[in-house]
């Protein structure tokens, strides 16, 4: 039941809220259109794209977009202020509508050159979504998080064996390398939209991603590295 799920305490807020993670960025700067990253710091234009010439690749990702939200979502649950959340849905909204498209089956473009579709910006959209939910009521944020993760179950996952792939290119070549980031994230969404619509198929997809990690990447060992 509903009831049954929201008291079994699936700790994804309580992961996401870690004051590590949480410190990468600081929520100030982004209610000043400004960001830090890489220990450089750059003002932002949202409506814009994600983009810095001269700078590390990395400040490309739409998925840094996303990433955003956690703090900004935090600060509004902790504060009640309102313009924490209304900074943390511009920024989703903005980003969500440049990076969607029906090429390669759906999904959202990784970068601004919009090259391929990676599971990992996919996946933290969907938890970002998932918080936009929690924090608006708005239903059209769990429609958009479920896309998102739809996306990756269908030309990301392996159903059978728990993998998650990582990207597909323009060609429909897909790099069918495995990661933590790339099976945490898959699992997370999952597990929220699960506690959201009691889905058995999203807790079957998160346990078979789950135990790939334990049982193929790791070999039933300890997690030793990212």
């Amino acid at each position: 039941t509903k009831e049954n799920r929201q008291r079994g305490g699936i700790a994804i807020p309580e992961l996401d809220y870690d004051p590590v993670f949480l410190n990468r960025f600081c929520v100030e700067e982004l209610m000043a259109d400004r960001v830090t990253f890489l220990h450089e710091a750059e003002n932002f234009d949202w409506e814009g794209t994600w983009h810095i010439d001269g700078r590390s690749p990395l400040w490309n990702f739409n998925l840094h977009y996303f990433e955003y939200i956690h703090p900004l979502a935090h600060c509004y649950s902790e504060t009640g202020e309102r313009k924490y959340l209304d900074t943390a849905k511009y920024n989703f909204d903005k980003t969500y509508a440049r990076a969607v498209s029906d090429d390669l089956g759906g999904g959202l473009f990784w970068r601004v050159e919009n090259q391929c579709k990676n599971t990992c910006v996919n996946c933290p959209g969907a938890v970002a979504a998932m918080y936009l939910l929690k924090a608006t009521g708005d239903e059209s944020y769990c429609e958009k998080a479920a896309y998102c993760f739809d996306w990756a179950y269908r030309i990301m996952f392996e159903p059978d064996t728990g993998k998650v792939y990582d990207a597909i290119d323009l060609n429909g070549k897909i790099n069918k390398w495995s990661s933590t980031y790339n099976q945490g994230t898959f699992i997370g969404s999952a597990l929220m939209l699960w506690e959201k619509t009691g889905d058995e198929k999203y807790m079957t997809s998160a346990k078979m991603a789950a135990k790939y990690v334990k049982d193929v990447m790791y070999r039933g060992g300890i997690m030793n590295n990212e």
